[in-house]
């Protein structure tokens, strides 16, 4: 038969850590999406709504900030889920394609995102 093991994390030899790694995850993905997302709506409403309030707030800091919440909501929708059915199953339920292509997405908007907490503390 075909090999289970492309993306198997060691841990996952152990039943105890599963429920709890499951919910972990679960509990990031719906306070890190929400989070991000209250912190997108709630800079590009003051930039909008009352931007005569706050003149300052549209400088480099400001976007690069945004760009770090889009990063971190995108890992949080996307790249998080992928770990649930690892976690539960033992092994990633879909072709291997997909565990490439996932982990592909996953790693680079990571890179994107540390990358963009350099570029804040380089800016501070």
């Amino acid at each position: 038969g075909e090999s289970r093991s492309h993306c198997q994390p060691e841990s996952l030899k152990k039943n105890s850590t599963k429920i709890p790694a499951i919910i972990n995850i679960i509990i990031i993905i719906i306070i890190g999406g929400l989070g991000n997302l209250l912190t997108l709506i709630s800079i590009a409403h003051a930039r909008f709504r009352h931007a005569a309030k706050f003149p300052t707030l549209w400088n480099s800091t400001t976007i690069l900030m945004l760009h770090l919440s889009l990063c971190d909501l995108l890992y949080c929708t996307l790249g998080l889920p992928v770990f649930i059915p690892v976690y539960y199953h033992g092994f990633l339920p879909h072709s291997e394609t997909f565990c490439r292509y996932s982990a592909m997405i996953r790693n680079l908007i990571a890179y994107a995102d540390f990358l963009t907490m350099a570029a804040i503390a380089v800016t501070r």
